[in-house]
């Protein structure tokens, strides 16, 4: 499905609020037990809606710089093994090279929360490590510290798999999307169909709602995904000297702006033939951006 700018969103939003809050009519002027009622009703929503979502972001939040951090440590490790190649005989470095390259393409392919699914290609790359002949002590040590880095990563894999398949529950989302509903259905109640009271509550409803499509796009870790994911990898391939690799779908989908990649002047794109996560027939093309 493509995706759908949050700020277009906001606008359908806040049109459908003012149109609401205008048709409307809130409750008379007198003030009597069930307008208390419906206060205190509101209150509570708002108190917990808020609390909720404050909970809700901070630890959404901490889970994608978690496995921000930990692709970085990966990357870190990839280069790592890439210097070290370079003790070894030229066509050593180039084998290297080549498994970095098809490790990264088998882990892009995948979704995040299928990370797990490339281990195969890491298993390759142990058995690729095992074959290097050291013939000195220096090459003996250097081939361990390889061993050790490949270590490292396999450790990372599991853990950004596990952290990336930790979603948000269908009761936290129909706990969250009932309280938004209470608040607005509390604030139409109240509504006295002035101009500045159907600007305002379409105001509020607006901004609870821009909460709720960031929550979703963190949860789904869609959020910022150009700077913590893409911007990186384009860096690493490029420190690798090899061309930067990306899913069509990313940008068929709106979820990355190809010509606001940091650095990116040219790219392999990868152009699936059927529905993910079924990659034969796959094509690649190089583009210049």
């Amino acid at each position: 499905m493509k995706k759908i700018p949050i700020y277009l969103k906001l606008a359908v939003v806040f049109v459908l609020v003012i149109l609401s809050a205008a048709a409307i009519k809130g409750g008379n002027g007198s003030f009597d037990f069930s307008q208390i009622i419906a206060y205190v009703i509101l209150i509570i929503a708002v108190f917990s809606f808020g609390l909720f979502m404050m909970f809700s972001l901070e630890n959404r939040k901490e889970r994608i710089n978690s496995i921000k951090d930990s692709l970085r440590k990966q990357d870190a490790h990839l280069l790592n093994i890439y210097q070290f190649s370079k003790f070894f005989a030229p066509s050593v470095t180039e084998k290297i090279i080549n498994h970095i390259d098809s490790y990264l393409i088998t882990q892009i392919d995948y979704r995040i929360e299928d990370t797990d699914r490339s281990s195969e290609s890491l298993a390759d790359f142990f058995d690729l490590a095992r074959q290097i002949k050291a013939s000195t002590e220096e090459q003996r040590a250097v081939k361990m510290r390889i061993m050790n880095n490949l270590e490292e990563i396999s450790l990372i894999l599991k853990e950004v798999s596990f952290k990336a398949t930790d979603r948000m529950s269908g009761y936290e989302w129909i706990s969250l999307l009932a309280l938004f509903f209470v608040i607005v259905f509390g604030l139409f109640y109240e509504n006295t169909n002035s101009l500045v009271c159907i600007f305002i509550i379409s105001i509020i409803a607006t901004a609870l709602a821009l909460l709720l499509f960031i929550l979703r796009e963190l949860d789904r870790l869609h959020w910022q995904e150009q700077y913590w994911v893409w911007n990186p990898l384009v860096n690493l391939f490029k420190e690798l000297g090899l061309v930067p690799y990306f899913p069509e779908i990313i940008f068929k989908t709106n979820r990355v702006a190809i010509k606001k990649i940091r650095g990116l002047t040219k790219a392999r794109i990868a152009i699936y033939k059927y529905p993910y996560p079924n990659f034969k027939g796959k094509k690649i093309k190089i583009v210049k951006v």
